[in-house]
């Protein structure tokens, strides 16, 4: 599973801004498991092939490929219908065509729409299920992950939308302001703006050469009749392969039955459909594009044409922008990013079915000279074709690869969406054999492929150049050369007719309705009694200094380790530090170095095992997490408590940390995220508090008056102490762990750090009418815009529950108020959420409506998003709202709770927070004993307009937060 093999910057998705998931289900009994007599499964099924545990069938009288892979160590499933329509299948002048279907598709469908009361989003996200669907060059997929039970109905709804979506013109109108959104958040991004020069320079006769979320011309005036043409081109069962993986049980013919029962009766396509017969001509030289706006960080990006993903070279190149830029040992990080040249990196050859690039983007420091760096890059290519790849180099990215193949076994959703990419390319069963192939390289093979294809005859550069002075050119189109019949645009206030004729659907026969949400009042309401009693605990060191927490899953040979010891940020901003990034410092440096251990022998050590270590400084707690195969757990730990107990602290190394900080911060001066962030949280709390956030110059400062006698003073006062928590969850046997953590931790000091209960600082009171605060930024079309309180109570407070699941219904997920009203019905934004933040390590936190905006809509919107939210506070939620978004929780802990990361940071979470392991069932159980009453006057207690901060950050003329 080669997960990591598709190409950056990632495929177009419809964002719902709820979160990233987070936390998650209960491994059962066993792994895989495949039934037997395949041929004869279903009557209507042909067994095409088995690669693997992967199982294809052929839907025979309408050609849908179907993918079936049993995996019962979670009661999840996954259900992908990939179709084989990408943006390289988009004409110019329609460009964008399959990203803008991608978001119409959710606006309903025959038996799912608003007008019948079951819109997709609702019917899904009321069962906790994780949907989404993403837009790419080759394809387009959309996904849900969702309790097992729910299956048929995840079917079902795929299954009406192939064929029987909407697509109606009043629903373009408003997804064209979003997808108009989403335009201007990427034109926010100065590398998203280089790589789209860079791919239009690159290729000039195939469609790769335009963006998937398409030109602003052609999205501004795409027709609901050339959509519904596209559609109906390649929107058919016979170019879409669905992939069906988790707890499918034992017995695949009744699987194949529901399958049957949704898309069985759904006609092939009429006419073939269409392939992509454009070829790029031979290229003849190197091709150059600059871009010069307003910025803070030079880019320098190169690329060279090489094959498809299914080409013999595919793998040798993957494999080559692992030696160069994967990790610290890698050739680019050695020469660039460790000199303190540039401040991050990648290389990455683009995985698609047709020949594209491979790739390499630096991010330069302040004051570096971009040919120096190119130049630079050119040489390590060079070197490449000269010389070779060594065996040691070949061997670690080889293990890697080996780890990171079955990392990605850990979940179900990780395995399908590779199988995606493979899809796309041509051929599936490619991502089984991925593995043998890349233990068939040899570094011979990496020589010839750099020699073939990193010539200057291949080549395009890209230099971002930032320049505040700098204007666009535009050049004028002929009003008359407009198509007549392309819809009105909305004008300033978002008013605008279009002709919409009748949508015909197909009748036809359909499966019936799948199984409804379950009952929290009655058995499902407790996920299980057995996976708290599942949970070991241990203290490893004899005394009250570590407790280690275990539970052993079914993921075969993986093993993940979290945990956390107290110090922090907070710890190293009071005396004797005074410096808010030493904590930051110290940590960093911890992979940099230790007493018998250079940064690159540290890197060569994991690479050859394909593990990871991560460090990271929290306010008040360091923690640490770590992956690794279960063979290698004993070398992995104690490489780990070498690291936390014996750091080198090199001061070239400190130096270099710094330079690509203090470039981090510089890019940053121009994020809108960042600058609206800041003016919210100084906004609500005092100098000092947990939530409070500092500018970014005082942050520069800190770097600079960092030393490393500071940081060794500060790594100095870390220890063990009673708030030391490690959970290790997967193939992992209690009492080898606890005997791996005995050995390497049981000399460790203890900690001269204190962690307080509690924050000693409190939020500001704010007065009416509250605070408006906004950030003029530079060519940064897409705003940034939070509306808030903060609360004065943390997440033990009586109250936290019920407003939690009141601001959840408020704006938690894309069937929320928020998302139902500003996006969908609106379409002032591409992505409104609302949250309780700001209650780590029990500060006081505060409740945040997060939303971007288009200049053009920016006040609507913010006008709009506050009448929902006083709607919201004067009418309170109602009861059917509130036992909607219960099941919806309960589905999606199910979800969230089926990988060794989701379950080992939840007991962490839950440890930190003082809760005992019982907590992880009855979870469930509080939140279905929510009141109605409640909730509501949690709402009208905690939300008041009388005295909410909202901040702004972006361009604008004028001020959008001024009447």
């Amino acid at each position: 599973w080669n997960g990591s093999s598709v190409a950056r910057p990632p495929a177009r998705a419809v964002s719902v801004r709820a979160g990233p998931r987070q936390g998650s289900s209960v491994p059962s009994a066993q792994g895989s498991s495949s039934p037997s007599d395949l041929s004869e499964a279903h009557r209507e099924f042909e067994h095409v092939r088995t690669r693997g545990d992967i199982h294809e069938f052929v839907l025979t009288r309408n050609g849908l490929t179907v993918l079936l892979k049993n995996d019962v160590s979670a009661p999840v499933v996954t259900v992908v219908v990939t179709y084989r329509v990408g943006s390289a299948n988009e004409a110019n002048g329609n460009t964008g065509s399959t990203h803008m279907l991608e978001h119409l598709m959710f606006k309903g469908s025959k038996r799912y729409n608003k007008e019948n009361g079951r819109p997709i989003w609702d019917v899904l996200q009321s069962v906790g299920a994780v949907l989404n669907a993403t837009t790419w060059k080759d394809r387009t997929s959309y996904f849900e992950i969702l309790p097992a039970e729910f299956l048929g109905e995840a079917l079902n709804i795929e299954a009406d939308r192939m064929r029987d979506a909407l697509l109606r013109g009043d629903d373009l109108l408003r997804e064209r302001t979003v997808v108009k959104n989403e335009f201007e958040n990427d034109e926010n991004d100065n590398f998203a703006a280089l790589d789209k020069a860079m791919w239009s320079t690159a290729f000039h006769a195939h469609p790769y050469s335009h963006p998937t979320i398409g030109w602003k011309h052609d999205l501004e005036n795409a027709s609901i009749e050339s959509l519904r043409n596209f559609y109906g081109t390649f929107y058919h069962p016979n170019n879409a392969t669905l992939t069906v993986f988790g707890d499918l049980g034992s017995d695949f013919g009744a699987v194949l039955e529901t399958i049957f029962g949704a898309f069985g009766q759904i006609p092939q396509s009429p006419k073939a459909i269409p392939q992509v017969t454009a070829q790029e001509p031979a290229q003849w030289g190197e091709r150059r594009v600059c871009i010069r706006k307003p910025g803070e960080q030079t880019i320098v990006y190169m690329g060279h044409k090489t094959p498809g993903a299914l080409d013999p070279d595919s793998v040798p190149l993957y494999l080559l922008s692992k030696v160069l830029s994967e990790t610290k040992t890698s050739r680019l990080y050695r020469s660039l990013v460790d000199p303190g040249r540039v401040t991050s990196l990648f290389s990455w050859n683009s995985f698609f079915r047709y020949p594209g690039l491979f790739c390499t983007a630096a991010f330069l420091a302040p004051q570096e000279d971009p040919q120096a760096v190119e130049q630079k890059i050119l040489e390590a290519y060079e070197d490449v074709i000269t010389n070779g790849v060594s065996e040691d180099e070949l061997g670690r990215v080889k293990a890697i690869v080996k780890a990171s193949v079955a990392f990605s076994m850990d979940e179900t959703f990780g395995m399908a969406n590779t199988i995606t990419e493979y899809i796309a390319a041509g051929d599936w069963a490619k991502a089984v054999d991925f593995q043998n192939e890349v233990q068939q390289v040899r570094s011979e093979d990496l020589k010839r492929v750099a020699e073939a294809y990193l010539r200057s005859a291949g080549r395009t550069v890209g230099v971002f150049i930032p320049d505040k002075t700098a204007t666009p050119s535009f050049v004028r189109t002929c009003a008359s050369s407009r198509d007549p019949a392309s819809p009105k645009q909305p004008g300033p206030e978002g008013n605008a007719t279009v002709e919409e004729g009748d949508k015909q659907v197909t009748e036809r026969w359909v499966a019936p309705l799948g199984t409804p949400p379950p009952n929290l009042g009655h058995s499902q309401a407790k996920p299980s009694a057995w996976l708290s009693q599942r949970l070991e605990q241990q203290r490893p060191l004899g005394d009250d200094s570590m407790t280690l927490t275990t539970y052993r899953t079914t993921a075969k040979d993986v093993v993940t380790i979290m945990g956390c010891i107290t110090g922090g940020d907070e710890h190293s901003s009071e005396n004797p530090w005074n410096n808010s990034v030493v904590a930051d410092f110290a940590t960093d440096l911890m992979s940099e170095g230790t007493r018998n251990k250079n940064k690159f022998e540290i890197a060569e050590t994991l690479e050859s095992m394909g593990a990871r270590i991560a460090l990271r400084a929290g306010t008040r707690r360091l923690r640490f997490s770590l992956r690794c195969l279960k063979q290698d757990l004993s070398r992995v730990v104690a490489l780990l408590a070498e690291q936390l107990q014996e750091p080198r602290f090199d001061e070239a190394d400190l130096n270099s940390l710094r330079t690509r900080f203090l470039g981090e911060i510089d890019n940053a001066r121009e994020s809108p995220s960042r600058a609206a962030e800041e003016l919210f949280s100084t906004s609500m709390y005092p100098r000092g508090h947990t939530n409070f956030l500092p500018s970014l110059d005082e942050l520069a400062r800190d770097a600079q008056g960092a030393t490393v006698d500071k940081v060794r003073s500060f790594h100095q006062t870390l220890g063990l102490d009673r708030h030391v928590q490690v959970i290790a969850v997967g193939d992992v046997d209690a009492g080898e762990v606890g005997r791996l953590f005995r050995e390497n931790f049981s000399g460790w000091q203890r900690s001269k750090l204190s962690l307080p209960r509690q924050d000693h600082k409190t939020a500001l009171q704010i007065a009416r009418p509250g605070v408006r605060k906004f950030a003029q930024l530079v060519e940064k079309k897409g705003l940034e815009v939070n509306i808030g309180q903060p609360l004065g109570f943390s997440y033990d407070h009586v109250d936290h529950y019920a407003f939690a699941i009141g601001l959840f219904i408020l704006g938690g997920n894309f069937s929320s108020r928020l998302m139902q009203t500003v996006r969908d019905k609106r379409g002032l934004t591409y992505g409104i959420s609302s949250a309780v933040e700001g209650m780590d390590e029990h500060a006081d936190g505060y409740w945040r409506v997060n939303a971007t905006f288009g200049a053009d809509a920016v006040r609507q919107g913010i006008a709009c998003t506050m009448d929902v939210i006083e709607r919201w506070r004067q009418d309170g939620v109602t009861a059917e709202e509130l036992e909607t978004k219960k099941k919806t929780m309960y589905g999606s802990y199910q979800v969230n709770l089926s990988s060794t990361q989701g379950v080992a940071a939840q007991v962490l979470s839950n440890l930190q927070r003082g809760r005992d392991l019982g907590y992880i069932d009855r979870f469930p159980e509080i939140v279905n004993d929510l009141k109605l009453s409640h909730v509501n006057e949690a709402i009208t207690k905690y939300a008041s307009l009388d005295n909410v901060v909202i901040t702004c950050a972006g361009t604008y003329s004028g001020n959008p937060l001024k009447d």
